[in-house]
């Protein structure tokens, strides 16, 4: 953009922004400015809700610009129409890849009214970054509920957002990370510093908000000098602090590159395919480039929470220190107000998807089945929700000149009474229930049966809705989820006999909120594995090492538990 381009498109973005303070004519609501053009929205919730959806927030990272840091789009005069979603970031639906490396696109909603200096949610989906977009996350209810500006982002995934392997290194050490989709997550970060005035946002009260691995994304993004005081709260919905190193990173990625060698016939062997890759020839990095997209979404797809399987955000010492989280430790990290929350069935869904569990799914009437399941699924799930909340709310509350820290454990779904037997033993509190409770969904991946959502505990979900829903605006506007009407939420202290995590659960009819002792901690769950006598030790090995194992909850545990 040339400099008379650039002032014009700036002089009228700042006219528009004070004439959007005055009242609105009617139709011209929806059509707002961006440092990049105008852009025109979209009426949601029966027009309660304003949104721009499927807006750009970089070029397309296509051709050139794969494996490269994001770039500004290209600006544009005639008002771009953002009423639909963009595709999904290219990803593996099953069998099939979907969605599209053309993929950097965010989606605006604000209530529908003239209020300005809104709180800003800025949401990051889950899925292990390997799948899972935007669209997961109902940004019209949230902005509805909490009276607030939210912004939901898609960025790059598997190995086209994460790959930290020679030949796509370019000498810029930020660049050379590998964490592409950090990067791109940055770029979209610094649109909404440039444009929330526009939709009423307050740009100096930004939360950062994300699930499972938007969570851990969201982490990073805390210990990360990219992301210096670019934002003022901290919200995670199960998500712990893991890392890759770099030398993972390649090793893992360049053999699965190397299959897709091996299948062009540029090489006669697993050995000689990742020697030619190695070997960072202009050859190679046109090679990479040229592939068609889709073939890098199957990469490393079996992950299910491994990172082992997938490494992917590499402590590069650019955009993350290179000891990772020991960075907390030392205090060098971006010290804002933090709400972790996790379940307390947090690994059932997971059990659920590995395959030797397969005929528990459909029935628990194998006895030693159901007692393998049950040793699985109980200790996995205390260090996967140890992992997101207390681990989160012990390392970072123990920093001096931290704000406050709080944390929850989320219960429903485990009561038989309320949700059924077979659903309160496969799926209970499980990973991801509290945020489709927060968002009033009924996830189809929890329905086990009939009785998980249903019309007798509906009452008592959405009572928790309006419970979440509150907590979280007001932990948006003041950085203290407490307020009028909701049940006391005492912040996190390590001090001994410290109440610790808030409690939420429902009966069919009532939310309960209570703060509570029952405090998780990673030695005595590997003490109780050992004690328990449920299974022979031979069993439990195997449950450990071949369900348990690798998981990021649970890096070398077949090692640690002993």
């Amino acid at each position: 953009m040339n400099y008379v381009a650039g002032f014009f498109l700036k002089w009228t973005a700042a006219l528009c922004l004070l004439c959007w303070s005055l009242p609105a004519l009617a139709g011209a609501e929806l059509q707002r400015p961006t440092t990049a053009g105008p852009i025109e929205g979209t009426l949601l919730a029966d027009g309660a809700i304003q949104a721009w959806l499927g807006v750009p927030y970089a070029k397309p990272p296509v051709g050139a610009l794969r494996w490269r840091a994001p770039q500004t789009p290209e600006a544009w005069t005639t008002p771009l129409k953002t009423q639909a979603m963009a595709p999904v970031s290219l990803q593996m639906k099953g069998k099939t890849p979907v969605g599209s490396e053309d993929c950097l696109y965010l989606n605006v909603f604000r209530p529908n009214d003239q209020s300005a200096n809104l709180p800003v949610l800025f949401f990051l989906h889950g899925g292990n970054n390997q799948t899972g977009s935007a669209a997961f996350f109902d940004g019209a209810l949230i902005a509805e509920k909490t009276r607030s500006v939210v912004v939901t982002v898609n960025h790059r995934l598997n190995a086209l957002g994460w790959l930290n392997i020679k030949v796509v290194k370019t000498g810029d050490p930020v660049e050379d990370s590998g964490n592409f989709g950090l990067l791109d997550i940055r770029k979209a970060l610094a649109w909404v510093h440039d444009n929330a005035a526009f939709f009423g946002g307050d740009k100096t009260n930004i939360s950062v908000c994300g699930f499972s691995s938007g969570a851990r994304n969201a982490l990073c993004m805390v210990i990360s000098p990219l992301f210096k005081n670019s934002f003022h709260k901290l919200i995670t919905f199960s998500g712990g602090m893991t890392t890759s190193t770099p030398e993972d990173g390649a090793r893992i990625a360049t053999k699965a590159l190397a299959q897709l060698v091996l299948e062009d016939k540029k090489a006669a062997t697993e050995r000689e395919a990742i020697d030619w890759l190695n070997s960072a020839t202009p050859e190679v990095a046109a090679y990479l480039r040229n592939l068609p997209a889709e073939r890098f979404a199957p990469l490393m797809a079996n992950a299910n929470i491994r990172m082992g399987v997938f490494p992917h955000l590499f402590t590069d010492g650019a955009t993350l220190p290179a000891d990772g989280f020991a960075a907390v430790e030392r205090g060098q990290y971006n010290k804002v107000p933090m709400l972790f929350t996790s379940g307390a069935d947090e690994f059932t869904v997971k059990a659920n998807a590995d395959p030797y569990f397969a005929d528990t799914r459909a029935s628990l009437d194998d006895p030693r089945k159901e007692k393998e399941y049950a040793f699985a699924t109980k200790y996995g799930s205390m260090l996967f929700g140890y992992i997101n909340a207390e681990r989160n709310a012990m390392l970072f509350s123990a920093v001096k000149g931290q704000p406050p820290v709080f944390a929850s454990r989320f219960l429903w779904g485990a009561n038989p009474l309320v949700v059924g037997e077979k659903a309160g033993k496969l799926i209970g509190g499980t990973h991801g229930m509290d945020i489709c409770i927060l968002l009033e969904q009924e996830r189809p991946a929890f329905k086990v049966s009939d009785e998980i959502f249903s019309a007798d505990n509906k009452p008592g979900r959405q009572a928790m809705a309006r419970l979440l829903q509150g907590y979280l605006g007001n932990f948006m506007r003041t950085g203290d989820p407490n307020g009028v009407g909701l049940p006391r939420w005492d912040p996190w202290s390590n001090a001994a006999g410290h109440s610790g995590l808030l409690f939420i659960d429902a009966d069919k009819t009532t939310a309960t909120a209570r703060m509570g002792a029952r405090i998780v901690r990673e030695q005595d769950v590997f003490r109780q594995m050992r004690e328990d006598d449920g299974l022979s030790p031979e069993r439990k090995e195997f449950i450990v090492k071949h369900i348990l194992n690798g998981r990021f909850f649970s890096n070398n545990l077949d090692m640690l538990w002993r």
